[in-house]
């Protein structure tokens, strides 16, 4: 970063750090890498993993011969604790996982942190007006090129350049939005906090509204949910308009098969009075619903694909 925006500048180094994690198999702690508010790099470490001893590659590099010398993780938290608790602000591109992963090998993440999620960050202070969505094709790679950054493709994935490449894309972002209001980042953060809940809950209540129908088959019935309207058709027998189309999931499978499914389904029989129900069926929108919702259409899933 060659020039540094007066909230970062101003904020004791410490208080903000910005965090990559990398992982074998997904499961166990490879590197961690942690810079300050100013960009310098206080804490870059691989570690030799526990329960693991053989893993892909992929994105990260990382093979075993590379760590077989490294401490363990276990051996390292109260280091990488000491610096989480000094911080009040951490920072970083796709943190959720991390966090998990963290926690998981022991590492506590204390619940008054301020999370600055890059993501969320650069979708609700420009992606929002640029057309992006929340889901689709945002990367860590991607947001710093849209905010024109040159990312060096050779160095992706290495904990220590994904923090570099994060930080960046936080500083950029500060010039670009309108910060004339905050005096410093203690004061900007809770407008952009509050900013991003209400848009991605509308958001979430967009991407979750839909329509639930059923087409008639020689041999039975497809209960079907789209997000968009289908085209109209002599086989679709019933159709109804629902705000949550994951609630409609558990409902409808739940009328018509006696389980749980996560998507569409097939069924040979329906009679008159689940029919009448279905065509009855309505539901509203709820963000906290959807997340456990999300939750046990997965685990249904997973149990299918078993």
């Amino acid at each position: 970063m060659t020039e540094l925006h007066p909230f970062l500048a101003n904020i004791e180094a410490s208080k903000l750090i910005c965090l990559d994690a990398e992982f074998a198999d997904g499961r166990c702690m490879l590197e961690l890498s942690v810079s300050n508010a100013r960009g310098q790099l206080i804490y870059n470490k691989r570690f030799k993993p526990d329960r693991i001893s053989d893993w892909g590659t992929i994105p990260h590099g990382i093979t075993p011969a590379m760590v077989a010398d490294a401490p363990r993780f276990c051996n390292c938290i109260k280091e990488i604790q000491c610096i989480i608790d000094n911080a009040e602000y951490i920072t970083g591109f796709a943190l959720e996982n991390d966090f998990r992963r963290l926690s998981a090998e022991g590492v506590v993440i204390p619940a008054d942190r301020k999370v600055i999620e890059v993501k969320d960050w650069f979708w609700v202070l420009h992606g929002l007006s640029h057309g992006f969505d929340y889901h689709k094709g945002v990367s860590n790679q991607s947001v710093a090129q849209e905010l024109g950054i040159d990312a060096d493709e050779s160095r992706l994935h290495a904990s220590d350049y994904d923090i570099e490449l994060s930080l960046s894309s936080l500083n950029s972002l500060l010039f670009k939005a309108d910060t004339s209001a905050a005096a410093s980042l203690d004061e900007y953060y809770p407008a952009v906090m509050s900013r991003f809940k209400v848009e991605k809950e509308e958001y979430d209540r967009q991407q979750s509204a839909g329509f639930c129908y059923i087409v008639q088959k020689e041999n039975g019935y497809w209960v079907k949910f789209n997000q968009n309207k289908p085209r109209q058709s002599n086989s679709i027998i019933a159709m109804i308009e629902v705000e949550s189309r994951k609630e409609a999931k558990l409902y409808m499978s739940q009328l018509f098969l006696n389980r749980i499914e996560d998507g569409s389904f097939f069924v040979e029989k329906i009679s008159r009075a689940k029919l009448e129900k279905f065509k009855a069926y309505s539901n509203t929108f709820s963000a906290e619903d959807g997340a456990v919702q999300t939750k046990l259409l997965k685990l249904a899933g997973k149990f299918a694909r078993r």
